[in-house]
């Protein structure tokens, strides 16, 4: 097992925009509804927030290729950095890929199993299910808070911390997403956010 240091005074990221936060623990707004996003449903002064002990890049709007009933399920959905906040010894694959795949593994798999998950934290934000899961792939795939090997299937599992807040900062929810890779190719098998109890930064 693997768990990475959290530097929780260094870099928050938006969509769009990449913030230096200032020195103190507490976590400005790092992206808001209107944040390149329809405002849906979103909660008044909501948004939601990530931390990272490095910069991350700035957050470019990704399209999902569709996943019809008669694609291949080896077919590319997108193609996301792995591990560049990993020290070394991580597992070695550089980019991670979601694939069409099928029930059990890739988007069909994640459509699914978890939309309602993803959209159940989505619609606070005026998100819907894919720009979330996007957002929590992204983040928790290249700058994870913690990474473990799960030899019962070949598998690793990336979480990364991610939190809602009000317009005042008060923290109403928090999640590490679950983003599990194969080891032998790096192909996404599924993500899923789960509640978390500890700190912000922390899974």
């Amino acid at each position: 097992m693997t768990r990475l240091g959290v530097a929780l005074g260094a870099t928050f990221v938006t969509i769009g925009v990449v913030v230096p936060a200032s020195s103190s623990a507490s976590v400005a707004s790092v992206a808001s509804a209107a944040a390149g996003r329809e405002a849906g449903a979103a909660v008044a002064g909501y948004t939601i927030h990530t931390a990272s002990g490095a910069a991350l890049p700035v957050h470019a709007e990704a399209v999902w290729a569709a996943c019809g009933v008669s694609d291949s399920e080896t077919k590319l959905v997108r193609r996301f950095a792995l591990g560049s906040g990993l020290p070394d010894g991580g597992p070695g694959w550089h980019i991670s890929d979601l694939l069409c795949g099928t029930a059990g593994y890739g988007y069909r798999h994640i459509k699914d199993r978890h939309i309602t998950d993803w959209e159940n934290i989505a619609f606070m934000v005026g998100w819907n299910w894919r720009d979330m899961a996007d957002f929590a792939l992204e983040h928790g795939l290249d700058y994870p808070q913690r990474v473990d090997y799960r030899p019962a299937n070949d598998t690793f599992l990336y979480q990364g911390s991610f939190w809602i807040a009000d317009s005042e900062g008060n923290v109403m929810a928090k999640y590490c997403s679950q983003n599990v890779i194969a080891s032998q190719d790096g192909k996404i098998i599924t993500s899923f956010p789960k509640s978390s109890t500890l700190p912000t930064g922390v899974c």
